[in-house]
């Protein structure tokens, strides 16, 4: 596995603004997680509509997390007791059309307030043009973008694991062969 010796985090708001940027040294992660990961991903489809689901190493129960991948980038939904609690996208860098779609998609799922009905292309097209979430604003790659969906402080939500076991997930995506279809 060979991992990227660094990758750009971004953060934002539930609202789309973003929060800050850290950079993530993969020499500074857990060898045990990344290992986890990295064997977990040998069940990757490889289709977006057919997601990867588990449970988070760590203990913590009702913690789980779904990983959606074309094996160039990803979306990743985290939920505690079945609820979304964060949201991450994971670009690799390796194929702009893709990630151009799952940045859209991405946008879509965290704008998109009206789950009831088929939306028409008068609601995508506002939704993907809002200035929210600016995701082609940052063009390092390997990113990963994150989003904490439940309300901050809300000490019975393990977010600290969550953001922590994210860039593990995180690193060991980009460590992928891409050559694998």
């Amino acid at each position: 596995m060979t991992i990227p010796e660094s990758f750009i985090v971004t953060v934002y708001s539930p609202a789309g603004e973003t929060l800050r940027n850290e950079d993530v040294i993969a020499a500074s992660l857990d060898s045990t997680h990344l290992d986890y990961f990295a064997k977990k991903f040998h069940h990757l489809s490889g289709d977006l509509e057919l997601p990867l689901e588990d449970q988070l190493p760590g203990g913590i129960d009702f913690l789980d997390y779904r990983i959606g991948s074309d094996r160039n980038g990803a979306f990743v939904l985290y939920y505690f007791h079945d609820e979304v609690i964060f949201a991450s996208l994971l670009l690799s860098g390796t194929d702009d059309s893709i990630e151009t779609e799952l940045m859209q998609v991405f946008k879509f799922l965290l704008l998109d307030t009206n789950d009831e009905d088929e939306p028409s292309e008068e609601e995508i097209e506002e939704v993907l043009s809002s200035a929210a979430f600016d995701f082609p604003a940052i063009e390092q790659r390997p990113a990963v973008f994150e989003v904490q969906l439940s309300p901050p402080g809300e000490e019975s939500l393990p977010i600290d694991h969550v953001i922590s076991l994210n860039r593990h997930l995180g690193a060991a995506f980009f460590a992928l062969d891409r050559s694998i279809s």
